[in-house]
């Protein structure tokens, strides 16, 4: 081999790992960028109110069961109620199990005062979704 092709390959080399090296800090900025990204859309969802979680969620019932305006009143200060029960229950001291407790009991809470507010068939829909959202919740967490 020649001393220009010798050189040509020294500056391959060095030149790979220049490049490696760039390319190692990209991938960690991009690591602490993700990270950052995470991290805000984490406190979006914790920095929303009770208000506004029960504001979607009856939206969602309205859309999904088809709420009259009275209906959508009411079952937004259910929700909201029970909401702020359980906020109040997640920055409390109780153990994990008593947390998890207080809130099985705030949504049988929850079930029962929705009964008397929406039809038996909106009711039935509802009762379905919840299987069906326990489902796919009780699915992913298994993969």
């Amino acid at each position: 081999m020649g001393k220009g092709n010798l050189r040509f390959l020294t500056e391959q080399v060095d030149r790979f790992k220049r490049n490696s090296v760039l390319l190692g800090k990209i991938k960690q900025a991009m690591k602490h960028f993700l990270m950052i990204l995470a991290l805000n859309l984490g406190l979006v969802v914790v920095a929303q109110t009770a208000e506004e979680r029960a504001t979607a969620q009856t939206d969602k019932m309205k859309t999904s069961l088809n709420l009259s305006a009275e209906q959508y009143t009411k079952v937004y200060e259910i929700n909201v109620g029970i909401i702020r029960k359980n906020d109040d229950t997640k920055n409390s001291t109780y153990s994990d199990e008593v947390k998890k407790e207080i809130h099985r009991s705030n949504e049988q809470a929850r079930r029962a005062m929705l009964k008397d507010v929406l039809t038996a068939a909106q009711y039935e829909k509802l009762a379905k979704e919840g299987k069906k959202a326990v489902k796919k919740k009780r699915k992913a967490k298994k993969e």
